[in-house]
């Protein structure tokens, strides 16, 4: 239980630092009910409002935002997280992959190889990484579509 309380407390902290720098985050749900989720190595331990997380043993998902999901699986050690409203992240299909979304209406997607790491990063923004191993993306504005796929080692960044 401490465990758990540790997670949704960095989670919530993260929320808060995020917004203080200006980024927006979802706010509570009808009801006063926050929107988080919260998922590792495969067992739920926290799901709260309309966020969605899952997992599949070995790896973890986090979510804070209303309408948003996260799912890592189909490896080890995979991570998806969200931080903003209706944004999806989804890691796996291979081992250490990495999706993060830190916005509003936007999408993320590492895998089908490994450790490859995809970050949006806006309002909307969209990253991809994966068909390959240790492809690096980073979308920080909108239309930009720049992925890091087909290959290994390929980095795309769109500042």
């Amino acid at each position: 239980m401490l465990k758990r309380v540790v997670v949704v407390a960095r989670v919530v902290a993260g929320a808060s630092a995020l917004a203080s720098l200006g980024v927006m985050v979802a706010g509570p749900a009808a009801h006063g009910v926050a929107n988080v989720c919260v998922n590792v190595k495969g067992t739920p331990r926290t799901q709260m409002g309309t966020a969605v997380c899952g997992a599949d043993p070995g790896n973890s998902a986090v979510v804070v935002g209303d309408g948003s999901n996260a799912g890592a699986g189909s490896g080890n050690r995979n991570r998806a997280t969200v931080v903003g409203s209706n944004s999806g992240a989804s890691a796996g299909s291979g081992n250490k992959d990495t999706a993060t979304v830190v916005g509003s209406n936007s999408p993320a997607i590492a895998g089908t190889g490994s450790n490859n790491t995809a970050t949006a990063v806006g309002s909307p923004a969209s990253a991809q990484a994966g068909n390959g191993d240790n492809n690096i993306t980073t979308e920080a504005r909108t239309g930009c579509a720049n992925p890091a796929t087909s290959g290994n080692h390929i980095i795309a960044h769109c500042p």
